[in-house]
């Protein structure tokens, strides 16, 4: 994760995810045990960015303002 932003009142969150920023097209999975190591390369979909945007609709309110 490249980016996140919170509000004040936080309940909104604003992510900026970059992936394969060098533009490599490889993932490597790699899984080891005592007795074992395996490592897995394949090719990945290629260098993409994804922007989301999360909003709670319950909210969070503070102590305050409950009572």
């Amino acid at each position: 994760m490249l980016f996140q932003k919170k509000k004040k009142k936080k309940n909104s969150i604003v992510k900026l995810v970059l992936i394969d920023l060098l533009d490599k097209n490889v993932d490597i999975y790699r899984n080891s045990t005592t007795n074992f190591f395996e490592e897995t390369t394949s090719e990945s979909l290629g260098r993409y960015v994804i922007l989301s945007y999360t909003y709670k609709l319950n909210g969070s309110r503070s102590k305050k303002e409950k009572a």
